[in-house]
This record gives C-alpha cells, structure tokens and sequence, in this order.
C-alpha cells in the first residue's frame, strides 16, 4: 500500500496547521541538542494530536505495519500505527528513509507501508515527500540513512528543553485516544488546566535514532530512567487487558518508581472518561461538599477508588513484574539483571501494586484472601479507606495493619464493643499511624433511616477514644458523629479524656452537629481534653442545632482553648444553638483571643435568635486582641438582633488587630442591617493596615432589607482607603432597593484602591421582578473597574 505524493505532501500541511509544529524545527533537520529526558509535551499537544487522528488516520490510509491492514477507525489507533504512519515519517531527515527495525526490506529494495520516504524542501516553508529511495547508498543498508537524525516528535513541537512534572508509564498497544482520555482524568484530578507536562517515550525519543536513544550502557543510563529522576510523579496507564502490568519495561520504571517513592497514579478509561486512582487525597478531592458541608478529602478520595474500574484493580493485585515480557530478549535478561543487582529486585514495586489495588477493593467494602495478603505483606505504609463493614471483614479474616499510616472508615451500622477492641488490637503493631479519620453516618444509605441518623453508642465512642490514647504517633484525629442521637455528654465526656493522652495531636476535627443530648458538660469536656494536647495547633469543632449546649458551654470552650499553647487555627460551630446569647459569644470570643499562637479564627453562630448587637461588638474587641491573628470568617446568617451599630462594633474590634488580613462576615438575612452599618463595617475594617481580602454577605430577604444605593457607594468609599486590598467579594443578592446607580458608584470608589486586583460582585435574585440592577449598571461597573 503506497500514498500518494500529494496526499503525503497534504498529511503534513494539515499536520502544520492542526499540531501547531514548528516550521523551523521542521525545515532546519539538524541534529537535536534537547536532551531526550527534557523532551516533555503537554496535555494541550496531546489533546490536538488526538484531535489530528479523529480527522486524519482514514483520509490518509493509515495502516497496521504488520497486517497491512487500513486502520480507519480512529478509536482503534495505538502508539505503533500513529509512529508508523505520522511521527515517524514527519520526524524523518530530509533525504533518508524511515526504516522500522523489525520490519525486512521487500523484493524491490523498498520498505512496504509508508515507510520509504524522501523529503525535500520546496520553498521557505514547505516540505515534500517523494516515494522511493533517495540518491546515495544502496537501499539494502537502510541504517546509514536512518542513523544521522535524532529528532523527536516532541521537538516538532517546541525547540526548548522542558522537564516533565509527569513520567507515563504505559503499553503502546493502548488507543491513543483513550491513553488522551486517562491523561485528562489525571488533569482534572489534579487540576492541571491542561498545562500539565507528561513524558512520555514514544514522542521523547527519536523515532528514527532509537538505539542511539536508549544507549548500551542499560536501563540506568537510559532516557526512562533520567525522565523518572526529574519528575515530580508518575502516571501508570492501564490499558483494557492490563498489558502494561505484564510489559519488562513497564516493570523497570514501576520498579524505579516505587524506589525512589515517586507520587503514584493509577489511571483508565472506560467509554470515554477518564478514572484516577490514588493512594491519597489528590487536589480535586479537596473543597467538595455534600448537603451537610465540606466533606473531607480522604472521603472523596475514597469515593473516587470505588469508581474505578475493577478490571484494573484486580490486575494491580496480581501484579508479578519480574515475569513481564519484552518485544527484545536481550532487553528482558537486562532489565532483570539491573532490578536484581542494581535496585533491590522486584518485589517493593511488586507490593506497591498489589497493596493499590488492595485498598481500593477495600474502598468499595470488598475483601478477598489475595488482597489481605497483599496488605499484611505491605513492603511500606499505606492508608486504608473504606467502609466499617469491610474493616469487620477484613479483621476478621486475619488482617494486619502493621504498616497503616492512616485510617478512614465511613458507615452508619452499628459496629459493637467487640469490633473496636478487635480493632484496636490490629492497629496495636502501627507504629507510623498518625491520623484516624471516622465517620458513623452513612451518607449513601439512600432512603433509610441512616442516611439520617448514625446508630453510634456512648460506650463504642469511648472505645474509640481508646483506640486513639494507644497511639503515641497519632498527629490527626477525625471523628464526625453528626446525627448520632444515642451520643449524650458521658460518651463524649469519656472521648476527651481520652484525647487528653494523645501526646502528638496537631490537629482534631470533632462533629456532633445534630446530636440532641449532648450538651454543655460535652463541649466543656472536648475543651479539657483538647488543652492537654501540648503540640495541638488546629480545632474544628462543631455543634450544630445541638439544642442543650448553652452560654457556659461556649464560654467554658473558649477559657479552656486559651490555655492551649500553639493552638493557631480554630472553627467553632454553634449554628442554630438556639440557648446561645451574647454573653456565651463574649466569652467564647475572650478565651480564643488569649491563646498565644491564635492566628485564624472561624465562628458560626447561623440562627442564634439570642445572638445580638452586644455580642457581636464583644467578640469583635476581644479578637482584635490577638497580637498574631490574620484571618477571621464569622457568620451570623438569620441572627434578626444585629443592628448597623452591631456591625460597625464588630468591625471596629477586628480592625485592632495588627496582623490581620482577611476578614470574611456573613450577616445575610439580618433585616435590621442598612446603609449606614454596610458603609460603617468598611469605614472601620479599612483601618486594619494589612487588610488583603474582605468578603461582606449582605444577601437580604426582600420584605425587610434596607440596603441600597448609598451603603453600597458608602462601603466601595471606604474600602477604597485600605492601603493593601487586593480582594473584594460582595453579596447584595436580594438587595431589591438597590440599582444602576448603586452598581455604578461602587465600581468607582472601588477602582479607586490602590492594589486591588480581584472583585467578585453578586447581584443575584430568585424574583427578576424585584431586581433593579440592569444592563445600564452593569456596563457602568465594567467601565469603572477598567479604570
């Protein structure tokens, strides 16, 4: 099968214009100077080569350089046909033949396919393809042409050294078009933008120059192994026969991998998504929520390992690289001689493998005898993440956790005393546990009663805290008993106790939000135990709608917190805690100023009726206090007390602190609040010399608001006078009084702020009707903030 001359000449014209390859690169033919391990392409190049194939691979006659077969179907397109038909040929030197070295010459002296090229240039900018052989040395010594151009694919793209952050380990029998497809999973996982940079071999090494490539000295002197020193990660793609698990060069970078303990991703795909697999929270599991809040990253880690698909996660647990394969014998023996002698043998990347797909089958509450095994015989730490059913499973099928360095189990059913004991004997050997992360309700449970309220007793949350007294490594607990009705103070009063041993606590996230018989004796107790912590830095601790905590509860919390020598980051729920009033908030706030290392605050007292003008300006002043605090995020959402002299108060006490930096409040739904506490708040905070980013939430309801165009050109006044602000995001959604005018004179004053950067504005109203705001203010506002 033979192009044809112009066809040829076309593939590449088009090739120009769709890859964006660089002309100069393409006409000049020298010999490269980029080192092949700084040959990285990015996802964006990716995405438009496998845009290229969709509309190439059949109007070109691409073919299987073995079957010759036409490949027409551009999702059946792999690595060896797209280096066969494209990078190898638009790679080629001008005047030489590509020649694929498992291929023999035909009768005629030709390679068959379109393999013999001649390339020659015609005018500034074009390059031709003439069939047959050029003038020179006979055709039946095809290296002497082959062997004088070390050009790559990736260099057609770019003429600079670039180091990937990503090393790709995959089999080239996989679709480009699905390895794409793994690639942009892995992007958005770890939000990347696209820009994410990947080496990947087919395109790194020299098509036309690939023994000179890959040297002979051996794998540790080769381009895969300095590419995997330089990269930050790798990315291992599981094709849909799992043949990279069973590929001797696929195990010598997974061996490598695991050696020098690169962060490691398992990635598919399956009917044109992407699926990442992950051992721990990657950055697009941080920030999610649920109807109930922000859910935790190792959650949503946990949720993604359940949908991956299982044929690869059943591969990665029988994975035996030291009986892989290889398309070169020679490569093979050498390979495993340097994994033997040079870097410890197989079996660390071996264990890595199965241990991935042995806690990922545990994500999605399966438990076999293989993966029990593969976790006991764990080569290093791992962390196990799952439901409390599969953990009852696992134990008692003999499992060991030994080398467990993290825990997170999710479920609303009931577990028993004996479970946790059982447990707790398990994690007994775990020396390298440092965080424990449970949660006793079980957010799928659909319908059920569950997925409303957790079964968890005192006597099993005590048991717990037991389990967490033991580990004398233990840096992070998690426990979110939300909507545990069965919990009283006794059992969290137990808990605290308990907390009060953990000698390495930093960082203790409680949740007894909605659990109605739990009260101040509770609040008092996590307080006392927290304190004991001595190296305790972060405290999130929430009780909302808990109905029986009161003005002593907060107040104790705050006086006990204050002892807490480098406590520096505090949230404290008390949302809809309908006994809290302003004395509870003034001693809250008074108690969390005296910690000495206090440095980000954040309090939410959402709907507390009782909550008013006092308790606001207290917290306010005993916050602006604190001598090292930068942040504070308070809400006082629903709070009908607050009035403009509360407000103005509260901003007046925070604008004290000298650090302070970000203020984010949310005084939405608060009726008695208008212009004058809207121009007032910005009149004070702009005092705080190093105020950056302020976010104000004045979301109204319409009946009663009261804000309108002058606080809103009052508040963009103020602000405008704070030297460092940089960010600014406002709320007046259904601030119905407000109008074009209103919009126009915020934008003004703002663009008058010295270094502000980031503005985010919200008008929005769920009753058009009731909007004023319109074209006219909108295009005022964009005019005056181009300023």
């Amino acid at each position: 099968m033979r192009l044809e001359l112009s066809e040829v000449q076309k593939q590449l014209d088009e090739a120009v214009a769709i890859l964006g390859l660089q002309l100069d690169n393409l006409l000049g033919r020298e010999r490269s100077s980029i080192r092949t391990e700084m040959r990285a392409i990015s996802l964006a190049d990716l995405r438009r080569l496998a845009n290229f194939i969709k509309k190439k691979c059949e109007a070109y006659g691409w073919i299987d350089q073995r079957s010759r077969a036409v490949v027409s179907d551009a999702k059946e397109v792999n690595l060896y046909h797209l280096v066969y038909n494209f990078i190898g040929p638009v790679t080629a030197p001008v005047g030489h033949e590509v020649v694929d070295d498992s291929l023999e010459l035909g009768s005629d002296g030709e390679a068959p396919g379109g393999e013999a090229l001649w390339l020659e240039h015609k005018g500034r900018r074009r390059l031709r393809y003439v069939r047959g052989f050029p003038p020179g040395p006979p055709a039946g010594t095809p290296d002497k042409f082959v062997r004088t151009f070390s050009g790559s694919f990736a260099e057609l793209l770019w003429n600079e050294e670039r180091q990937a952050e990503w090393f790709v380990s995959h089999f080239w029998g996989e679709p480009v078009l699905d390895f794409v497809t793994c690639l942009d999973g892995h992007d958005e996982r770890f939000k990347l933008g696209g820009a994410g940079l990947y080496w990947v071999c087919a395109h790194a090494n020299s098509q036309t120059h690939i023994a000179e490539e890959l040297g002979t000295e051996g794998p540790l002197c080769s381009p895969f192994f300095r590419a995997l020193g330089l990269a930050k990660g790798a990315v291992l793609v599981i094709d849909s026969a799992s043949e990279v698990t069973r590929r001797m060069w696929c195990g010598f970078e997974n061996v490598v991998i695991a050696r020098n303990r690169k962060e490691f991703v398992m990635a598919t795909a399956r009917e044109g998504k992407g699926y990442t697999l992950t051992s721990t929270p990657a950055p697009a599991d941080f920030g999610q929520k649920d109807a109930w809040g922000e859910l935790p990253p190792e959650q949503v880690c946990l949720k993604r390992g359940g949908e991956f698909p299982r044929h690869g996660i059943e591969q990665a647990l029988k994975t035996d690289l030291e009986l892989a394969q290889a398309s070169n014998p020679d490569d093979k023996k050498m390979i495993i001689e340097t994994v033997r002698k040079e870097l410890g043998g197989f079996e660390r990347a071996n264990s890595k493998l199965r241990v991935l797909g042995a806690t990922s089958l545990f994500a999605t509450n399966s438990v076999t005898a293989e993966s029990i095994q593969a976790m006991n015989e764990a080569a290093e730490p791992f962390e196990l993440n799952g439901p409390f059913d599969a953990a009852q499973k696992a134990i008692g099928m003999g499992l060991q956790l030994q080398n467990c360095a993290g825990l997170l189990l999710t479920g609303g059913g009931k577990m028993g005393g004996d479970f946790v004991q059982a447990l707790g004997q398990a994690l007994r050997p775990a020396h390298k546990l440092d965080k424990i992360n449970l949660h006793f309700v079980d957010t799928e449970a659909g319908d059920s009663e569950l997925a409303v309220w957790g079964n968890l007793e005192d006597s099993e949350l005590q048991a717990w805290g037991k389990v967490c007294s033991d580990k004398a490594e233990l840096t992070a607990v998690t426990l979110n008993c939300r909507c545990c009705k069965k919990l009283t103070d006794a059992g969290v009063q137990g808990l605290g106790q308990d907390l009060a041993k953990t000698s390495s606590l930093t960082d203790a996230r409680l949740n007894f939000s909605h659990c109605e018989k739990v009260g101040d004796a509770a609040v008092k107790a996590v307080g006392q135990g927290l304190v004991q912590a001595p190296k305790l830095a972060l405290v999130d601790l929430d009780f909302f709608s808990c109905e029986k905590v009161s003005d002593a509860g907060a107040k104790g919390l705050g006086e006990d917190l204050a002892q807490a020598p480098n406590l520096a980051n505090v949230r404290v729920g008390l949302m809809s805690c309908a006994k809290i009033t302003n004395a509870g908030l003034q001693g809250l706030g008074q108690g969390l100023a005296r910690a000495p290392k206090l440095a980000i605050v954040q309090l939410d007292l959402g709907w507390c009726d009782k909550v008013g003008d006092d308790g606001i300006k207290g917290v306010g002043q005993a916050l602006g206090q604190a001598p090292d605090l930068n942040t504070v995020r308070v809400k006082f959402e629903g709070c009908a007390r607050i009035t403009n002299a509360g407000l103005q108060g509260l901003g007046q006490g925070l604008a004290r602190a000298p650090q302070l930096a970000t203020v984010d409040l949310d005084v939405s739904v608060c009726p008695e609040i208008g212009d004058a506490g809207v121009q007032g708040v910005g009149q004070e905070l702009a005092r705080a010399p190093k105020l950056a980013t302020v976010r104000l939430n004045f979301d109204g309801s319409h009946a009663d608001n009261k804000i309108g165009d002058a606080g809103m050109k009052g508040l963009g006044q103020a602000l405008a006078q704070a030297p460092n602000l940089a960010s600014v995001d406002l709320d007046f959604s259904r601030c119905s009084k407000i109008t074009d005018a209103g919009v126009q004179g915020l934008g003004q004053e703002l663009a008058r702020a010295p270094k502000l950067d980031t503005v985010r504005l919200g008008f929005q109203d769920w009753y058009p009707f009731n909007n004023k705001v319109g074209d006219i203010g909108m295009k005022g506002l964009g005019q005056a903030l181009a300023q």
